[in-house]
């Protein structure tokens, strides 16, 4: 299947001291409902200044980013806030539909905006909803349980397509994923099934995407992290990273010397705090 044109890759012998931030690759994951979007919204040049966000007096635009939309209704919240941000909507879209028409369309589209110089950062939000998606499809591909090894590589596949695709590009690229728990607590025999079957010393909270196709994410970004958002008096949360992983989390970063155990939810400041080398010491 084609994917449309891609940004050339330049040399092919590169050194590692010319590696930069410059077009980053980032997953974030939380609780559904907690903020993880607006978390996003931190990874524009043009995001309101302050610590905490108030409605604006007039519609701000955050014109350099793009969403890929596959949770129905994720951006309805701007509004309250007078913001704007510009998105292509999968949320209805099968995963059939998906991968095989929808995507190398969008990637016509993505790609222009991107060599443009409009979109300097490409959101997928959810990546745990495209995987429910393809999993779906791919489940009614492979009817026989004997083919159950070819299903979970054909989903791994089409993550790979895809991401691969918009790795490729010269943007920022942002993955949000829900949380998922190795442990349901409320299936006593699920929990000691995979109580047994965990690795000691393993997460048991981690990005919501299935088989290998969350070790292929986690090892295509350079900062996967937890957002956990603390209620506040007035029904508002209080959004944190938590790059080096807080009690059972998944986290993982190729930058851990220039973070701190939870940082404010903020990408810009947190891209800005690695490039500058700031411990936390200012």
């Amino acid at each position: 299947m084609g994917f449309g044109k891609t940004a050339d890759s330049g040399p092919l012998v590169k050194s590692s001291k010319d590696t930069t931030l410059d077009n980053w690759r980032m997953l974030i994951f939380g609780a559904p409902k907690t903020g993880k979007t607006f978390a996003a919204l931190t990874a524009s040049e043009l995001y309101p200044q302050g610590d905490v966000l108030e409605p604006q007096p007039e519609l701000r635009h955050l014109s350099d980013l793009l969403f890929i939309e596959a949770d129905e209704g994720g951006l309805d919240g701007l509004r309250e806030y007078n913001l704007a941000a510009d998105y292509i909507d999968v949320s209805k879209e099968s995963g059939g539909s998906l991968i095989n028409k929808v995507f190398p369309q969008l990637m016509k589209e993505v790609e222009a905006r991107v060599n443009d110089g409009v979109t300097k950062t490409v959101i997928v939000d959810t990546i745990s909803t495209i995987d429910r998606m393809l999993k779906t499809y791919f489940q009614e591909q492979f009817t026989d349980p004997r083919h159950n090894a070819q299903m979970w590589g054909a989903v791994l596949g089409a993550h790979m397509k895809m991401f691969g695709a918009l790795k490729r590009l010269r943007c920022n690229l942002l993955v949000i994923a829900h949380t998922k728990f190795r442990l349901d607590l409320g299936d006593a025999t699920q929990k000691a099934r995979q109580q047994a079957t965990s690795m000691p010393g393993g997460s048991d909270a981690y990005p919501d995407i299935s088989g290998q196709a969350k070790n292929y994410y986690n090892g295509a970004v350079s900062i996967q992290m937890p957002m956990i958002a603390s209620p506040m008096p007035g029904g508002k949360f209080k959004r944190q990273f938590y790059p080096l992983g807080v009690g059972r989390y998944e986290a993982g970063s190729r930058f851990t010397r220039f973070l701190d155990d939870k940082e404010p939810a903020h990408i810009q400041k947190l891209i800005n705090k690695i490039k500058t080398g700031d411990a936390g010491q200012s």
